[in-house]
């Protein structure tokens, strides 16, 4: 007995069994837990239960502008050394899009005490956009000095 339709029977074993093939444990994960909330009484876990809510004390809402909390030095290296000054690298990571360039504080320590110098955005080198390329810092180290701290901070901010 001969199919009238086998190329037809054919498409839809490929069209709808292929991705059901390809995602087939995201399929049944999804179905399990559709069904399973369904059925079950558990809790979701997200919900905030009555002595969670009783532990908090207090609300905090930051600024998501110009908020040196979401910013993370990720990276800081010696790009150039030329007598006493030194070329720094630093990698900048903001997890918000509407932080602008920060003032820089940099602690220097080695032999002697440290200190510590500010450089506002006009005084490093920086690309367009905050987290895309590295901020490019020249300063003038003394002998013994070898270790860069870096931090970020807004003039004005708590």
């Amino acid at each position: 007995m001969k199919l009238a339709y086998w190329k037809f029977y054919l498409f839809l074993a490929v069209v709808i069994g292929g991705p059901a093939a390809f995602f087939w444990h995201e399929l049944a994960e999804a179905a399990y837990s559709g069904f399973h909330s369904l059925t079950s009484d558990d809790e979701h876990p997200y919900v905030l239960r009555d002595e969670d809510i009783l532990s908090i004390h207090g609300v905090r809402i930051e600024p998501l502008r110009n908020n040196a909390a979401l910013l993370d030095v990720k990276g800081v290296s010696i790009t150039g050394h030329q007598g006493a000054t030194v070329q720094l690298a630093v990698s900048l990571q903001s997890r918000s899009t509407e932080n602008d360039f920060p003032n820089l504080s940099v602690l220097i320590t080695g032999a002697g005490p440290g200190r510590t110098l500010e450089f506002a955005p006009s005084e490093y080198s920086h690309g367009d956009k905050l987290g895309k390329e590295p901020l490019g810092i020249t300063l003038q180290i003394q002998p013994g000095e070898r270790n860069f701290t870096v931090t970020p901070f807004y003039k004005g901010a708590q």
